[in-house]
């Protein structure tokens, strides 16, 4: 956290996005939704942190805020330098036609709710899923992009009723997930990108060989993942289901680092 100085007293800004609150995660969904520019949305999502509201933009740039009872002006080149230090919530990256754009990625893997009402969160970076979790997961993934309302279910994946997850209350789960506010839903969808990233980078041996020899189907590759951690013992197999991610990819990781050193030290035989 930086602490800055506005008015009489000393507020804390987030410098990254594991320092944001669920409160101030929610007011950075509502700003992404509004259509504005990200200069736009890094000067009003400064205002959010420093409790200011704006009264007035004069047509020189400069604002006129209100915090509490007290009125404060910044100038342009003040709202640009407080704009600024928001700049880590956007990286470039280039658009289809090679054009570099400013793209808001979320980097975050405290769960923001580790319960919303009745439905129990994934905790922190995944660490309460199940492995049977994460098959539904790349499932509703794998659909969004033709069925966009599979977004829903597959937030019902990690918010679930119960204390064990059941895929049979998936589509209750989903309803109540889907009268739930837009932004609340876009920081929930934020928490489940963020984590996947962060799990790509950390097991990188697993997923940079992702998708091959892959047959298309999400749920036979799945299985075919669970009878290798099985060992091929049917008897094992809904253990593997029901133990968590984590000791699943803590074993594939192993295996496949197994298997690379099996493979060097056969190409130095033959060298």
């Amino acid at each position: 956290m930086e602490q800055i100085h506005y008015g009489r007293k000393d507020i804390n800004v987030p410098q990254s996005w594991q320092e944001m609150s669920a409160k101030q995660l929610l007011a950075l969904a509502r700003l992404s939704a509004a259509g504005v520019s990200a200069q736009c949305i890094k000067l009003l999502f400064a205002f959010h942190v420093i409790g200011a509201c704006v009264l007035r933009r004069k047509s020189d740039g400069t604002y006129i805020l209100l915090r509490g009872f007290r009125r404060f002006v910044l100038s342009a080149s003040d709202c640009t330098l407080l704009a600024e230090k928001f700049a880590w919530l956007f990286s470039e990256e280039k658009d289809s036609e090679g054009r570099t754009v400013m793209t808001l990625v979320p980097q975050f893997v405290n769960c923001p709710w580790n319960r919303i009402g009745r439905l129990n969160g994934p905790g922190d970076f995944f660490d309460r899923l199940t492995y049977y979790q994460y098959m539904f997961l790349l499932h509703y993934e794998s659909t969004i992009s033709d069925r966009p309302e599979d977004s829903d279910r597959l937030l019902a994946c990690l918010w679930h009723s119960g204390e064990v997850f059941d895929s049979n209350t998936i589509e209750h789960d989903r309803r109540r997930i889907a009268r739930m506010s837009s932004e609340r839903r876009i920081v929930m969808l934020w928490y489940y990108i963020a984590c996947k990233n962060a799990l790509h980078k950390r097991y990188p041996r697993i997923f940079a060989a992702a998708g091959e020899g892959g047959t298309g189907n999400v749920f036979e590759d799945q299985m075919r993942v669970v009878d290798a951690l099985a060992g091929g013992d049917m008897t094992k197999k809904d253990l593997v289901r029901s133990g968590y991610l984590y000791d699943a990819l803590v074993s594939m990781d192993e295996s496949v680092r197994r298997s690379e050193e099996m493979e060097a030290e056969a190409s130095m035989k033959k060298k």
